[in-house]
C-alpha cells in the first residue's frame, strides 16, 4: 500500500491540512507513475449466463492476466443486492472457474434484432448480428479487483480514508493499480478529498488514468475520478465501483479534450457529497445531483458501461461549459446505460453533443 502524511497548513499552501493522509504530487515538474503488471482486458462480458449454485463464467474477452486467488466483481443486471464479490479458482482461456458458487442469475446472452420483422433471435458465442440486425446484449460484467500494485486505506485505525492528487503543477500517471476504500478522511471533509484527483492540472501533458480498480468494500467511497480545470487526459478501461457521487467527473464544466474511453463504473448514489452549489443554479439542477459521468462539450465519452446508479442518480449528466470560447461539442458514442435511475439528463441550454450508438436498458427512466 502507499500512503503519505503531510503536515499543515503551512504558509501558501492551506490545502494542506493536519493528519491529511495521501499520495501527493506537488509542484512544478513533479510527476509519480504508479504501473502494476499490464492486464489485457481488466473487465469482460459473460458469454454465457451463469446461474445459481454454478462456479464457471464463460467471458466475451480473454482472461489473461487473472490469476487464481484473485478477487473479482460480478455486476448483476439490475438489482443491486445481486452483486457478487468471488475469488478465482482457475482460468482457461474465457473460462473462469470460482472458488464458491454464484449465489444469483446473472444473464450472459446476446441477440439479434430485425429491424424489418421485428424478430428477436439468440445469437451463438460467435455469432454476430446479420445485415439488417442490431446487436441486442442481455449481459452482466465480471471486472478483476485484484492487482500486483494496491493503494489501499488502512481502517483497522479508524482515521478515515486515504487519497491521491495532482496539483500545483504536479502529475501522475496510474495504471493497473488497485485503489481500495479510498476517498475523503472522514465523512466531514476536508472538501476535495478524491480517490483519483487531478486539480487544476490545465494541459494535461500525458496524464493517463489505465486500467485500475477503484472500490469500496462497504461504505461508498467519495466520488471516484475527478478532473478538476484539467485538459487532454485519458481515463481508459477503469473498474469504480460503490462510490457516493459521481464515479467520473469533470468537476468545474471547464474541462476539455479528455478521452472517458471503456470504463465499467457501477453502484454509485446521489446525492454527491461535494455539491457544486454555484453550477447547479447556473445549469439548473439540485446540488448534489449525481451522474456516472458529467458530460461537457468537448470531451469524448466512448463504450463506458454505466449501471446501478440510485437514489436519482443518471447514467451520463450532461450540461453546458463554462469556458468561452466554448470548445466544439462532446462526442458520444458506444455507451452503455443499465438499470440508473436517470439514463441520460441534459441541464441548462447550448448543449453541444454529438451521438452515437450506444444502449439504454433498464433504467427507471430513459431520457
Amino acid at each position: 500500500s502507499a500512503k503519505a502524511l503531510f503536515p499543515g497548513p503551512e504558509p501558501g499552501k492551506p490545502d494542506l491540512k493536519l493528519g491529511d493522509i495521501g499520495l501527493w504530487v506537488m509542484d512544478d515538474g513533479s510527476y509519480a507513475t504508479l504501473h502494476g503488471a499490464p492486464i489485457q482486458n481488466p473487465w469482460v462480458r459473460l458469454l454465457w449466463d451463469l446461474k445459481p449454485g454454478s462456479s464457471q463464467l464463460e467471458v466475451d474477452l480473454s482472461a489473461a492476466g487473472w490469476t487464481a486467488g484473485s478477487e473479482i466483481l460480478i455486476t448483476s443486471w439490475d438489482n443491486p443486492d445481486w452483486i457478487e464479490l468471488r475469488r478465482v479458482d482457475s482460468i482457461q482461456g474465457n473460462r473462469i472457474t470460482l472458488e464458491s458458487p454464484a449465489t444469483y442469475f446473472h444473464p450472459g446472452r446476446r441477440y439479434a434484432y430485425n429491424k424489418t420483422t421485428q424478430a428477436l433471435r439468440l445469437l451463438g458465442a460467435a455469432e454476430s448480428p446479420l445485415s439488417g440486425e442490431v446487436l441486442v446484449p442481455h449481459q452482466c460484467e465480471a471486472a478483476l479487483l485484484t492487482r500486483n500494485l494496491t493503494i489501499a486505506s488502512d481502517l483497522s485505525r479508524g482515521k478515515g480514508k486515504a487519497h491521491t492528487l495532482a496539483m500545483m503543477g504536479g502529475g501522475y500517471r496510474i495504471a493497473y493499480t488497485q485503489l481500495k476504500d479510498i476517498g475523503p478522511r472522514q465523512q466531514k471533509g476536508p472538501f476535495g478529498r478524491y480517490p483519483l484527483h487531478l486539480h487544476r492540472i490545465g494541459e494535461s501533458q500525458g496524464i493517463a488514468l489505465t486500467g485500475n480498480a477503484l472500490w469500496n468494500s462497504f461504505l461508498p467511497g467519495h466520488q471516484g475520478i475527478v478532473l478538476h480545470d484539467t485538459n487532454g487526459a485519458s481515463v481508459n478501461n477503469n473498474l469504480v465501483y460503490n462510490v457516493q457521487g459521481p464515479p467520473i467527473d469533470t468537476e468545474r464544466a471547464t474541462e476539455a479534450r479528455n478521452v472517458i474511453q471503456k470504463n465499467l463504473l457501477v453502484n454509485f448514489f446521489t446525492p454527491d457529497p461535494t455539491p457544486q452549489d454555484d453550477l447547479a443554479a447556473r445549469f439548473s439542477y439540485v446540488a448534489g445531483f449525481t451522474a456516472g459521468i458529467w458530460v461537457r462539450p468537448g470531451n469524448t465519452i466512448q463504450d463506458n458501461v454505466i449501471l446501478l446508479g440510485q437514489a436519482g442518480a443518471a447514467g451520463l449528466g450532461m450540461t453546458s461549459t463554462t469556458l468561452s470560447p466554448a470548445p466544439g461539442a462532446a462526442t458520444i458514442s458506444g455507451n452503455t446505460l443499465r438499470a440508473n435511475s436517470l439514463g441520460l439528463v441534459f441541464f441548462g441550454s447550448k448543449l453541444s453533443a454529438e451521438f452515437k450508438d450506444g444502449v439504454l436498458a433498464a433504467n427507471t427512466r430513459g431520457l
